[in-house]
């Protein structure tokens, strides 16, 4: 029994194995064309699958079917898509994250053979070891990958969506030291060996204890930023490690991270007597950041 339609629609028919199939030639938003042909048991099915079909072509939802692993599409989510847009830092952090949580989990599988549970088992997993904050960051760059392949029409909808990230107990923790312990941190770094073969090691802890800057801000503080006359530091700059070399980068002017510190005497003092001709406070002994 053969059902044939004028061209461009759907030809039905039954085949020799009793299965029954549909087949025409689509028009795709993209503006390609693709043949399409479905099979069911019965001839119902087959109309059914063929209505359900052509709605996902009118509305644009149509997906091919391609056998891309999330290995490879992770690869290139990143090179295409995120390397413009992120900076070399984050980009770095997001390459860690996919290799170090997300493909050994899911790195062989096909993109669109990949649901909805995988990817639960694989955020509850990364629970069990991970800080909250680092099982965030592992959905977030998960999300945001399956994300784009569905924006491309490789699969229809997102795995990652409607994911729980388990709730962790946080364990009390010191969020400060003691005097005591200030003191003697300042003690130990006085009599360091490591002080007395680098003059650097004891300001740099007594700025960071004063001001409480971050590690990538003590070590993009340059010059030209410490006022000796006011006593005070502008943090401008950071310097960040990628792929192991240290790369200078300002702070956006807009950025709540630009703030001028009020910074003692003595600390003034101590930067003072390791002053050379870096621009940096903190240098390597060529003059360069230090990572």
């Amino acid at each position: 029994m053969s059902k044939k339609g004028s061209k461009g629609t759907a030809k039905i028919y039954q085949r020799s194995d009793g299965y029954w199939s549909c087949s025409w030639t689509a028009m795709l938003s993209d503006g390609t064309s693709k043949r399409i042909v479905l099979t069911a048991k019965t001839e119902s099915e087959v109309v059914a699958r063929r209505e359900q079909k052509m709605l996902e072509i009118a509305k644009g939802e149509y997906v091919s079917r391609n056998g891309t692993i999330f290995k490879d599409w992770s690869k290139r989510w990143l090179e295409e898509y995120k390397k413009i847009s992120l900076s070399p830092n984050t980009l770095e952090v997001y390459e860690i994250v996919l290799n170090t949580h997300v493909v050994p989990e899911i790195g062989q599988m096909p993109l669109q053979k990949i649901k909805h549970e995988e990817i639960q088992k694989l955020i509850n997993k990364a629970a069990k070891t991970c800080a909250p904050a680092t099982v965030k960051k592992i959905y977030t760059v998960t999300k945001g990958c399956f994300g784009q392949a569905v924006f491309n029409k490789y699969i229809a909808m997102n795995p990652a969506d409607g994911v729980k990230i388990p709730q962790v107990k946080r364990k009390n923790t010191k969020s400060i030291f003691t005097n005591e312990e200030l003191q003697s941190i300042i003690n130990v770094a006085k009599s360091d060996p490591m002080n007395s073969r680098n003059r650097t090691y004891y300001p740099a802890l007594m700025l960071m204890i004063e001001t409480g800057i971050r590690r990538g801000e003590l070590l993009g503080l340059q010059w030209k930023n410490v006022d000796t006359i006011n006593d005070t530091i502008t943090i401008r700059d950071v310097v960040i490690q990628v792929r192991g070399k240290a790369e200078h980068k300002e702070v956006p002017k807009t950025d709540s991270s630009i703030r001028v510190l009020p910074v003692s005497k003595m600390t003034i003092e101590l930067l003072l007597g390791i002053k050379g001709e870096s621009e940096y406070v903190f240098h390597t002994t060529k003059g360069t950041p230090i990572t």
